[in-house]
């Protein structure tokens, strides 16, 4: 089981940040029109799954660049 991202923001948001308990530990992720960046805030580093790829996240932030919207 692993805490799943796919971040994507709204054309008329400039930016948004949040936070989630995981595991033990605090994740925030902060989201703007480029990218998503992720770091843990409180505990130990996590693993999660972002846009289906894997990545350890510490304390030190992780910047994954968006990836394009999908028209259905």
């Amino acid at each position: 089981e692993v805490l799943s991202f796919s971040p994507k923001i709204a054309d008329n948001w400039k930016s948004y940040r949040f936070r989630v308990r995981y595991r033990d530990s605090v994740l925030e992720v902060a989201v703007n029109k480029t990218q998503a960046s992720f770091r843990v805030i409180d505990g130990g580093s996590v693993n999660i799954r972002i846009y289906g790829t894997n990545h350890m996240i510490g304390d030190n932030e992780t910047c994954i660049p968006l990836e394009p919207a999908v028209e259905i």
